[in-house]
């Protein structure tokens, strides 16, 4: 399986983690969110999340995926 598409399966899956959650009202913040996603990359992302973590105070889920996908481009 290619980066790319290794990186949107996990992504897909969480997502629909966070969905059942909130169905169940279980809320995690975006923050939250973002570093459970950044913990779950495979190793070779370790420079990316080094970076990503270390660049400002606080993250986004949204952040990440952004990031994600530019990277992955």
């Amino acid at each position: 399986m290619n980066k790319c598409r290794l990186v949107k399966t996990l992504l897909d899956e969480f997502n629909y983690i966070i969905v059942d959650l909130k169905n169940i009202d279980i809320k995690i913040e975006s923050e939250d969110q973002a570093l459970i996603v950044l913990c779950f990359l495979p190793s070779f992302y370790v420079t990316f999340v080094d970076t990503l973590l270390y660049e400002k105070g606080s993250i986004s889920l949204d952040e990440v995926s952004n990031a994600l996908n530019l990277k992955n481009l």
